[in-house]
């Protein structure tokens, strides 16, 4: 195997509290062959500082700093210069395992590949780990795993993990769809060149091998309501179907599309795209009138909570969490899922846009009434 240089790209903003475990994670690789190119997005916490300590001590660390533009931004600006062959992407608050690359270039060039794209495992709030489950594994052509990377049979289901970290690919593949992103799209950059890259590559090879530590933190949960999300996603829409359309796109790829565009309307603007309705998107088949509780403090559970207490139609009696006792809102009190079992909602709405933790909540829920009415049968 040939011993190419590799390109680390690291944006950074506001992450002084886990940039060292970062920035040692990819510094001590097996694979010493590296250059790693780290963009501070205008931090405001010393998170520059720890950046320049590196840059002092090891020559392979490259820094940049820029007004904050976001992460997009700042991976393009480290990737401009970027003198590796292959590249590769690391979230500044996540980390990876020590043989991540030596790894994945051992794929490329087995697999004979232009991209090696693997899994991750999850550190959440509770300090437990969660696993990836039920993700393509084998060697592709780019165009099939394109046509693949979102099930459109399960509305909300990825078959590939769908984002620029845990994955090599080489540098001129991405570089080329990155350097005419528009830039005014705000959510799923990395879905949408992911979905142009694998369409771009002659095969590509995915592997289960969680090496990638993605991590949970009350920081990343944060979701502040911004407007412009729904011209964002036109943006978005325009955007691909010009590339999709360069690139000769089944019509398979272009529903996955649509279906990522609700996605992020759900998670980011649901009041702008959806709030003006009296039916609950996509729970069509919840009356008017209905007590709800609802089920998931993400993105997702934010924005819903936000339009029901907006909506003359639904009384909301609970929101809760598995992770509610490290969640504070000011919107409504979130509580343990433990209370839904006294409560006397007509509906519990499970609101998550991840297919396996959808069925993971609904299990959880159904174990938790079979065990409360055992219980009364045993009182009784």
């Amino acid at each position: 195997m040939s011993s190419p240089l590799v390109s680390v790209i690291v944006p950074v903003y506001n992450t002084e509290k886990y940039l060292q475990e970062c920035l040692d994670s990819i510094l001590g690789q097996t694979y010493e062959k590296i250059e790693v190119l780290v963009t501070d997005d205008g931090s405001s916490d010393n998170s520059y500082g720890i950046m320049k300590c590196y840059a002092n001590k090891d020559s392979r660390v490259k820094i940049f700093k820029q007004e904050n533009k976001g992460p997009n931004a700042a991976r393009l600006n480290s990737l401009r210069y970027a003198n590796g062959e292959y590249v590769t992407f690391v979230d500044a608050d996540d980390f990876i395992d020590k043989n991540l690359i030596s790894d994945q270039l051992e794929v490329i060039f087995k697999q004979k590949v232009d991209m090696a794209l693997s899994t991750a495992k999850t550190i959440e709030l509770d300090g437990n780990y969660s696993h990836p489950k039920d993700f393509l594994e084998g060697k592709f052509k780019g165009r099939e795993l394109a046509e693949r990377m979102i099930d459109i049979e399960h509305f909300f289901k990825m078959n590939v993990r769908i984002s620029f970290c845990s994955h090599l690919m080489k540098k001129d593949l991405i570089l080329s769809i990155m350097d005419t992103f528009d830039q005014r799209i705000q959510l799923s950059e990395d879905v949408a060149c992911m979905m142009l890259a694998c369409m771009d590559s002659e095969y590509v090879y995915c592997s289960n091998t969680e090496q990638y530590i993605a991590r949970m933190h009350p920081g990343s949960l944060m979701h502040r309501h911004k407007d412009g999300y729904l011209e964002s996603m036109k943006y978005l829409y325009r955007y691909m179907q010009v590339e999709l359309g360069k690139r000769n796109a089944s019509d398979k790829i272009r529903r996955e599309l649509e279906i990522l565009i609700i996605r992020n309307l759900l998670i980011e603007g649901y009041e702008e795209a959806f709030g003006q309705c009296q039916e609950l998107y996509p729970f069509k088949d919840i009356k008017i009138n209905s007590k709800v509780a609802v089920y998931g403090a993400g993105a997702f559970g934010i924005e819903l909570i936000r339009t029901i207490k907006n909506m003359p139609y639904y009384e909301l009696t609970k929101w809760v969490d598995k992770s509610w006792a490290k969640l504070s809102r000011e919107e409504f009190p979130v509580e343990s899922p433990q209370k839904l079992m006294a409560d006397d909602a007509d509906y519990i709405i499970i609101a998550n846009t991840k297919y396996n933790q959808i069925d993971e909540i609904r299990d959880d829920l159904i174990r938790r009434s079979e065990e409360r009415r055992v219980g009364k049968e045993c009182r009784s």
